[in-house]
Order: structure tokens, then sequence, then C-alpha cells
């Protein structure tokens, strides 16, 4: 986005801007502003790029003659023009620059839409030499320039957005004053970032303009004005007016409680104007969606009065049932709004068919692998289990549910080490969860009954002899059993013959290594406050090496088996043993030597 691919770039906005009449200045210029005109030729010569414009009195011609060349549609004849610009800006005197921010203004605003890169980024860097020459002189221009301003931070080039924020630092060389600029313009910045948002690529169109350029100029125009509003909202009402009030309200409380007002007004006529902006979530740009998700968080977080019944209803199954999401490039995003939402309307499931919209949707995301944004959602799945209703989920169905989804994700593409490791931190991190909230999370039986089941059914038979390496038909056929005692349906047997596919997938090293500490990790945890637990766990896994061991030579991957059971221990040593704690020795290492003596002498000496 943003590079020329060697076209010159679009000045269709531009013409499509300009005034009907000749001589005449528009009553509203882009964006809604008042008062942002184009410089234009002469009436005996408007068929000429080149000939003369009707000069403001006392306005330096070359001056003029060089925002004319910023219609050119050539990125280069523009880049020249701002260079030239610059340089002028920087040498004439303010009160002669000044004149002609009328018609910077409107080229500023168009140039902030241009295609290429490197004329948005000259753009910021002439609009730092302008501010600088003109000084307290732009105050009178301030409310037309602030929207674009504030936007062309937002831009997705870098370069660009470091550009537009160090012309608004040369402008407001404190913060203080930064800020005070953003409050006094709150209204029209708002206005312009609205108007931006009602653009449609059509709307950006002329003849000539390819339309992949137009496509990547409509995606980066909205997005940027979606983050630059979240942004105005989070800056406005999180940070600067949310403690202002109180007893005494001075002058300045008083000031900063009618910019609250604005701001506020503002936000709750932009979520109306732009119906919940559900049309910038179903976009097929990800860009787009992502700083959706962004403007509705900060929505939530700070202006959550919108949220009536009405909004509930339409923004309920879109958020809370966001995990059909696939690209990764949103994620973040998605989980900040799913999460904020959920947490600050715990009412909100109830608008929604959590089982259909929300946990099928939720189950494929996790299979799936979070679709390939696994550091990033790994970490933040059990806020989100905290954020369900107990009373929405089936219990311990619910728990078996759960981790068999989201033991399968493990299998998808290759796992990374960095991968590896959010996975099964995740994975103990959720186990542990589940075990914690046992008793919400069975019905009908005791949660010892149920913690057991856990241990059983997915630490050792899916999870543990996962790490043995044991074969498959061991391995897996305890999977259909964490459904429940009831039959598995066709969509779920389906699943277990996916997963026994996926099970052929080999693993790296760093991938054992990680569910080792995995596994030592989860028994510590219960050895605290859970002792029969980690007992009936030790069992079983001594039930399996035993296993092993008497079966010898005959397993085909024998010493592979040996070979993980004697990192396991070393793994216990280093995270359990050397930390002071004994129960590996007590529950593991002691009744494995007793247990398997007969076994190994019957090996060596039958």
């Amino acid at each position: 986005m943003g590079k020329s691919r060697g076209r010159a770039s679009s000045s269709g906005l531009a013409a499509s801007l300009l005034p009907e009449a000749q001589g005449a200045v528009p009553v509203v210029g882009f964006g809604g502003y008042h008062g942002a005109s184009r410089v234009e030729p002469a009436a005996s010569s408007s068929a000429d790029p080149d000939g003369p414009v009707r000069l403001p009195p006392d306005v330096d011609a070359e001056v003029l003659q060089h925002l004319r060349r910023l219609g050119r549609k050539d990125p280069t004849t523009k880049l020249k023009a701002l260079s030239t610009l610059s340089m002028l800006f920087a040498q004439k005197p303010g009160e002669e620059v000044v004149q002609i921010v009328p018609q910077w203004a409107f080229e500023y605003k168009r140039l902030l839409l241009d295609y290429n890169r490197d004329v948005r980024r000259a753009t910021n860097d002439t609009m730092a030499s302008l501010v600088s020459a003109v000084k307290k002189g732009l105050a009178p221009h301030l409310k037309s320039l602030m929207g674009p301003w504030w936007f062309s931070q937002f831009d997705p080039a870098t370069e660009v957005a470091q550009a537009g924020r160090r012309s608004f630092e040369a402008a407001f060389p404190q913060s203080d004053r930064r800020m005070d600029a953003l409050m006094l313009c709150v209204k029209e910045t708002f206005l312009y970032l609205n108007e931006n948002l009602k653009l449609t690529t059509q709307a950006l169109s002329d003849k000539v303009t390819p339309m992949d350029e137009l496509e990547d100029m409509h995606e980066r125009v909205i997005s940027s004005s979606l983050l630059a509003m979240a942004t105005l909202i989070d800056i406005l009402l999180g940070v600067k007016l949310q403690s202002d009030g109180g007893d005494s309200m001075n002058t300045e409380s008083k000031s900063h409680s009618k910019v609250r007002s604005a701001t506020l007004s503002s936000a709750e006529a932009a979520l109306s104007m732009h119906k919940y902006f559900i049309d910038f979530l179903r976009s097929k740009s990800a860009v787009i969606r992502s700083a959706t998700y962004t403007l509705l968080t900060s929505y939530v977080k700070y202006v959550p009065n919108v949220f009536d019944e009405e909004a509930m209803k339409i923004l309920s199954s879109t958020l809370l049932g966001a995990f059909n999401e696939k690209d990764p490039l949103c994620h973040s995003a998605m989980w900040d709004a799913v999460l904020v939402f959920s947490r600050r309307f715990p009412e909100a499931w109830s608008y929604c068919n959590i089982h259909k919209v929300v946990l099928n949707r939720f189950w494929q995301f996790l299979q799936n692998g979070c679709y390939g944004s696994k550091q990033a959602s790994y970490p933040l799945i059990v806020q989100f289990l905290d954020s369900i209703p107990p009373k929405e989920v089936a219990t311990e169905q619910f728990a078996f549910e759960f981790l068999k989804h989201l033991w399968a994700g493990r299998n998808q593409r290759q796992l990374s080490a960095a991968d590896s490791l959010a996975f099964f931190t995740a994975f103990k991190q959720s186990f542990l969860w589940f075990l914690k909230h046992a008793p919400r999370n069975s019905v009908g039986d005791s949660s010892d009954y149920s913690r057991n089941r856990l241990i059983t059914n997915v630490l050792v038979k899916m999870v543990w002899q996962d790490y043995l390496q044991l074969s498959l038909s061991k391995n897996m056929d305890a999977v259909p059993s964490l459904l429940s005692e009831e039959a598995a349906t066709d969509d779920q047997q389906l699943s277990h013959k996916k997963s026994l596919l996926a099970a052929n997938v080999r693993h790296p090293i760093y991938y054992y290594q990680d569910l080792g500490k995995c596994i030592a990790e989860i028994l510590d945890d219960i050895s605290v406050t859970e002792r029969h637990l980690l007992e009936t766990a030790c069992e079983s896994l001594l039930r399996d090496y035993l296993d092993i061991v008497q079966q010898g030579e005959k397993l085909s991957k024998f010493q592979d088996h040996v070979d993980q059971l004697v990192s396991f221990f070393r793994s216990l040593d280093v995270l359990v043993v050397q930390n002071g704690r004994t129960w590996p020795l007590e529950n593991l290492a002691r009744p494995l030597v007793e247990h398997s003596l007969p076994a190994i002498k019957s090996m060596f000496f039958f």
C-alpha cells in the first residue's frame, strides 16, 4: 500500500472537489471544512495548466505557482513543488506565508490522500516548514487543518505518520499545547473523520486511476480515520478529561467539561451515523476490520452509554462471535474488543445464541490453531473463559469440548518454538482453570469425580501418552470419551478421525521439551492444594511406564519411550526437586523403582 508501482498518482478526488463556477470559493472544502479554496487559473487561460493564477493580494507569485503544480498527476512534479515550497516557506516572512494558508489547506487535505507515500510524507514535511514560518498566524486556520493533520498521523506508512507527528510537534512543541489544540478542534476533527468514513472507492475515482490504486487509497483512508477516531476518544475521554470535575469547578475544569461533552456528543453521533460501524467489520479488508475492532474497544471503554438494547442486539453476536475472523492481522484488536465488551456488558451474552454463534466458532478457532495467531491468542484464552457466564456453558461437557479442540490446534501447521511455548502455557493455564472451577463445571457429579476425569481422560490418556510417543491406537482412542458417556455425533467422529491423522505429525524436539514442562508444572501445581489428584495422576503415569517396560522390545519405539521418560525426570529435577519439593521422589521415583525391578529382572534373566 502507498507505493507508486510505477504509475502516476490519481488527482480524481481533487477534480471532484473543485468549485463548479470559475472564481467561486467553495462554501465547504474537503471533509466539511469552511474556507478551503483551490488556487485556480485565470478565466482566460483556464485550459492551460501552466497559466497564471489569480493572485491574492501581496502573495509571492512563485509560491502560488508551486501551489498550482501540486495539482499535477505525476508524483515527481508534486514532490519537486513540495520541496520548493518548503524552502520558500523557510525564506519568506511569516506574515506573507500566512496569506496562502487557506489555499494550502485545500492542497494539504487532498495530498494526504495521494497514492504515493513519498508525496504524503513530503506534504507533512512541507506542513512543518509552513507552521514554523507562520507560528501564531496559524491560529485562525487551525480548525480547518486539525482534522487532516490528526488523520495523517495514523497513515499506515511509518515514514508518513512520523512526518505528520513531527509537523504537529513543530507547531506545538509542548505536549500540553498539543492537547489544548486537539480539545479546541474536537468537533471539527470528528466532522472530518466522519466525512472520510463516508467515502467510497467510486468517490475517489476518475477515468485514469487504476482500480487497485483506488482500493488501496480507500483502505488507507478508512482504516486511518477509524484509528484516528479511536485514539481521539482514548486521549480525550480516557486520559485528559476523565478526572476533571468535582466540587470545585474552576475555569479550566469548566472548559474541560465542555470539551468532554463535545467529545461524547461527537462520538455518539459518529456511532449512530455509521450504524455501529458494522459495515466496516464486514469489510473485505483486514486492515479496516482491525481498525474497527480498535475503535469499538475505545467506545466500550469510554462511551459505554451508547450501547443501548438496540446496540446490544446488533453487536453482541458480531463481537462475541468474532472468532470466525480468520486473518491473524486482526486478532489482537479482535481479542481486545471481545474481552472488553464481554466484561463491560455481561448481559450481552443473553442477546445471542451462545452455542451456535459463539462456541461453535470458538471451537473452530481453537482447532485451527487460532488461524495463525497463536502467540497473540493463546495468552488470552483463560481471560475469555473468565468472561463466559457459568450458567451458559454445559459445565463438564464444556470443559472436555474446550480441551479437545485446544489440543487439536497444536497440529495445525508446524509449530515454531515460540508457538509451542505459547500453546503449552495456554494449555496448562486452561487445564488448571478447569480443575479450579470443577464444581461449576460438573452436572450432578461431585467435583472430585469431575477432576479425576480431567486427570485421567485429558492429562494422562491424551497429554502424557502423547509425550511418551505411544501408538496412535492407545493415544487417541480416549478422545471420544471426553464427550462424557454419551455417543459422539457424526461431526464429532469426523473430528476424531482428523485428529488421528494430525497425530501422525512429527514434532520437533522443543515441542516435547515444552510438553514435558507443561505436565511437570501441572503436577507441581496440584501437589500444593490437591494432593489426592496428584496421587491419581502419578499412579496413571506409572501404569503407562510399567506397561512400556513389560512390553520391552516388542514395542517398535521402545527406546524412544524410555528416552522420553528419562527426559521427563530430568525436567522434574530442574523444575521441582531443585526447588525443594519432594513429591516427584515420593510419588514417582520410588514407586517406579519398586514396581519396575521385577520386569527389568525378567528382561535380563529370562
